[in-house]
């Protein structure tokens, strides 16, 4: 039982130290180190298998892939041309219901930490179109911007599930992305059908100031964006027409997903594209030098990806899952509910949906049957999700209730169904998927 009581102190020390706002990657480590010292394989053995962890190939691509896609990010945030892409794609819109809906999930594409916070204050000019309550504008912003969660290539988590799996995150999308759907749908029906729909005006020259008011310009990394731009092309050239300011701001994040999606090339490959081309298209307006990309690569959520992979290494090498295994088999609680309350509990209180996926799969993946792994790993990170989501620690939640004013239970009235409707779903694909 030695190495279970690591593995379970290993575990509250990553909450503990997640709980306390530390860096992800340093509550891997701390986790890895107590969970490794547990297996009574002594530190020669822990070292090697964590030097091996950190260099393998899976957490090399992992890395990769992260770290691209947060300098896409930044590059996008910027340069301004995701500001650019949101105010096109509303004055292409013109319906007050439908800019509500896109907007967050335009926003939450590239995953700028805190981002809710750019997308919130793009919502208040619809959402008083349609009048809105300030907990139903919350509520609207969380659920759309994270129903990308289930299919978007661009999402953390989508990428860290993927490999810890060892599948294509295609493949995994298509098991996850009819929850994304029940997202839309649910929080169409509970949010946004009610409202009288009104029809948005074509801007005015002060109408992007109006949209984003009140924002500085910021890096991408939590802060707000700058005043959105109009839609118009270098000084002194004529305003660009919204369906072309769309395609053009809207190219990076396009080539990306098409390089990725289409051609036999590894999906960093397509983003590395992307930033190119976000270069390209800003480089009248900025030059960019080494150290400002430099400083647009989230490194923080890049090391935690080594963390997470380090420590599923150590928990998987160490045949720490064998006791575990055994423990479950005596235990009376079916191993589906089992597996998505523990996925709920480590993800409402760590706020995280990287650690728990970090720490659930490793426990609960190992111990399905081959062709179970699939609606397994749906279930779990369905559970995650919805704890994730509704966590106080949820930082998208903390912003965009500070921005609309209002307090947690204020918001989670307005949103609840939206989640009991993604819990239901998953429990109904899980049998589903295993059929």
């Amino acid at each position: 039982m030695t190495k279970l009581l690591g593995l379970g102190i290993g575990f509250i020390l990553i909450i503990t130290l997640v709980i306390k706002k530390k860096p992800l990657a340093l509550a891997m480590a701390a986790g890895t180190l107590v969970a490794g010292l547990g297996t009574g394989l002594g530190v020669e053995w822990l070292v090697a298998t964590w030097g091996r962890a950190l260099i393998h190939p899976d957490t090399l691509l992992l890395a990769m892939m992260v770290g691209s896609i947060t300098l896409l990010s930044w590059i996008m945030a910027v340069s301004k041309l995701h500001e650019r892409l949101v105010y096109a794609t509303v004055k292409l819109l013109h319906s007050a219901k439908l800019a509500v809906m896109i907007i967050p999930p335009m926003i939450g594409a590239l995953p700028i930490p805190g981002g809710a916070i750019v997308s919130a204050p793009l919502l208040d000019r619809p959402a008083d179109m349609l009048g809105m309550s300030q907990p139903r504008k919350a509520a609207v912003n969380l659920v759309f911007r994270h129903a990308s969660f289930f299919f978007l290539p661009f999402s953390s988590s989508l990428i860290l599930a993927s490999r810890m799996l060892k599948v294509d995150i295609y493949h995994l999308i298509r098991f996850l992305a009819p929850l994304g759907v029940v997202t839309w749908v649910v929080g169409y029906l509970t949010l946004v059908r009610g409202a009288k729909e009104a029809r948005l005006v074509e801007a005015d020259a002060t109408a992007p100031q109006e949209i984003a008011a009140g924002h500085d310009g910021g890096n991408g990394g939590g802060g707000g964006l700058g005043v959105v731009p109009s839609a118009a092309g270098p000084a002194g050239n004529r305003p660009r027409s919204a369906g072309r300011e769309f395609l053009i701001t809207g190219a990076p994040i396009f080539a990306a997903l098409a390089i990725g999606f289409v051609l036999p090339v590894p999906f960093w490959v397509g983003v590395i594209c992307g930033i190119v081309l976000a270069l390209g298209l800003s480089w009248r307006t900025r030059r960019w030098a080494l150290g400002d990309l430099l400083r647009g690569i989230d490194f923080k959520l890049v090391s935690a990806m080594f963390g997470i992979m380090s420590f599923r290494e150590v928990v998987v090498r160490g045949e720490i899952l064998s006791q575990l295994a055994t423990v479950l088999e005596r235990s009376a609680i079916p191993l589906p509910v089992l597996a998505f309350t523990i996925s709920l509990l480590i993800s409402i209180v760590s706020a995280n949906h990287n650690t728990t996926l970090g720490i659930a799969y490793p426990m609960i993946i190992p111990l399905v049957a081959p062709h179970e792994v699939m609606a397994y790993a749906m279930l779990m990170f369905a559970g995650s999700f919805v704890a994730y989501f509704s966590s106080p620690l949820h930082l998208c939640q903390i912003v965009t209730n500070e921005h609309c004013n209002v307090t947690l239970p204020q918001a989670f009235r307005e949103y609840v169904w939206t989640l009991v409707g993604v819990a239901a779903a998953a429990w109904g694909l899980f049998y589903l998927y295993l059929a």
